[in-house]
């Protein structure tokens, strides 16, 4: 576990040290540093503020999105996510070296098995690398490059006499939009990211559930036979018709589970994406958000 941990944080500190030089690059003015004096709106009460209150609305997502789990759910949480992307270089190297494709899966899962301490520090890592990307670049650079065009826009339009035209209060309240616009893009491209990586980077997981979802469809072609060789043919067809139900009533779940991961990360990037907005820009916010909301605190050693 020291190991992985260990991996992990360099390859994701690694990963916010781009994600500020980046952000340097692009002239984003709000990261990484916290407070900068271009950001006067943000303020470290107000972003601790925000982020305990989108953590509360994520952790109410997490409780909605393991309802619908017949297990502890370990799959698209903080933690796995956390590791399987600390551990792209370990993976990278056992693929091309040993032909071994699962060992940043294999490594997630026994994170899972560790002791809470160690677990809380890699997500709060991992929750820093995600927004340093997410918000510190992404959505900072989508905002400035928004509200730019916004303002170009309307001193493009602007006629001679603003009073006299009724659209123009609505071109010039396009800036007021900007924000809104990049925080819903912003949830985009961090929902895609997130399903790329919970499926990408777990190719036993995906083996394993289209094995078994091959396997139901199997049972359910051959059950009136299988049953027809151990009762009369109208009790099999009872038998058949009764497993058959059952089986579907399994792939419905399975659905309905896929379908609520899937909406709980878009949910979750967009709270993110909304606490960064409304703290003033602040990365506090949405890091408050995505650890002490998603994180798992239970995990216990083995």
């Amino acid at each position: 576990p020291l190991y992985v941990i260990g991996t992990t944080v360099i390859t994701l500190c690694a990963g916010c040290g781009t994600a500020g030089s980046l952000a340097a690059v692009l002239d984003n003015v709000c990261f990484p540093a916290a407070f900068p004096q271009e950001c006067a709106a943000a303020s470290t009460s107000l972003a601790v503020c925000y982020g305990l209150f989108g953590a509360a609305a994520v952790r109410g997502v997490e409780v909605w999105r393991c309802a619908a789990a017949d297990r502890n759910d370990t799959d698209r949480t903080l933690l796995m996510q956390t590791v399987l992307v600390g551990c792209i270089p370990l993976q990278l190297a056992s693929s091309a070296f040993a032909g071994d494709v699962g060992v940043g899966e294999r490594a997630a899962l026994l994170m899972h098995t560790s002791p809470a301490p160690r677990t809380g520090v890699l997500q709060l890592v991992g929750a820093a690398s995600a927004c340093a990307w997410a918000q510190g670049v992404v959505q900072q650079s989508l905002l400035r490059h928004l509200t730019s065009f916004a303002v170009l826009n309307a001193a493009r339009m602007m006629p001679a006499d603003p009073q006299a035209v009724w659209w123009w209060p609505a071109v010039a309240a396009t800036s007021a939009v900007a924000p809104i616009a990049a925080a819903l893009l912003t949830t985009i491209v961090a929902t895609t990211a997130d399903g790329l990586v919970a499926r990408r980077l777990r190719p036993y997981a995906e083996a394993v559930s289209r094995a078994r979802w091959e396997a139901v469809e199997l049972a359910i072609r051959r059950s009136p036979q299988r049953f027809a060789l151990e009762a009369p043919s109208e009790v099999a067809s009872s038998r058949a018709a009764a497993f058959e139900i059952a089986a579907r009533d399994w792939q419905t779940m399975q659905r309905k589970h896929e379908w609520r991961s899937d909406v709980a990360a878009a949910v979750r990037a967009a709270i993110a994406a909304s606490v960064y907005t409304a703290s003033g820009c602040s990365i506090i916010a949405p890091i408050l958000t995505s650890w002490v909301g998603a994180a798992d605190f239970s995990s216990k050693g083995s």
